[in-house]
C-alpha cells in the first residue's frame, strides 16, 4: 500500500513541472509577430470600416511602410529623452493617420479615429522609462 501511494506521488510530482511546460509553450505560441498582429488588425478595420477592396490595399501597404517607419525609428531614438520620443512618436502617428484619412472616406474616418481612442484607453499604462510592467513588479520592501 505504501509503495503505491509513493509511487502515485513521485508520478504527479513530476507531472505538475511537465504539465507546467505545456502551458509555458502555448504562451509562447499565442505570441504573434509585429506582422501577424498587422494582419488581424487589417482584417478586423476591413470588417469594422466595410473598407472596399482598393482601400484593404492602400490600408495594408500603409501599415506595412510605417511597421518598416517603425523599425528605424527604433534605432533613432536610441540615448532621446522621454520628451523626445513622444514628440517624434505623435509626429509618426499624425503623419499616418493623414494618410489614412486620404484613403477612407469621412464617415470611416471618424469610425477609425474612434476605434483608435478605444485601444488607447484599453492599453495599460506603462511606468515611463521602460521599468517594470505590471504582473512583473518586484514586491514592496519589507515584504
Amino acid at each position: 500500500m505504501k509503495t503505491k501511494i509513493i509511487l502515485w506521488m513521485m508520478a504527479f510530482i513530476f507531472a505538475i513541472p511537465a504539465a507546467f511546460g505545456q502551458e509555458q509553450q502555448q504562451k509562447q505560441q499565442a505570441r504573434k509577430s509585429p506582422a501577424e498582429r498587422e494582419k488581424e488588425r487589417i482584417e478586423n478595420l476591413t470588417k469594422t470600416l466595410k473598407l472596399s477592396a482598393d482601400q484593404k490595399k492602400k490600408v495594408t501597404t500603409l501599415f506595412q511602410n510605417n511597421r518598416k517607419e517603425m523599425s528605424k525609428m527604433r534605432e533613432t531614438m536610441k540615448g532621446k529623452t522621454r520628451e523626445e520620443i513622444q514628440e517624434l512618436m505623435q509626429e509618426r502617428t499624425n503623419k499616418h493617420n493623414a494618410e489614412m484619412k486620404k484613403i477612407l472616406s469621412s464617415a470611416q474616418y471618424k469610425q477609425y479615429i474612434e476605434i483608435q481612442k478605444k485601444e488607447r484607453k484599453n492599453r495599460p499604462n506603462f511606468p515611463p522609462g521602460g521599468g517594470p510592467r505590471p504582473g512583473n513588479m518586484p514586491p514592496p520592501p519589507g515584504q
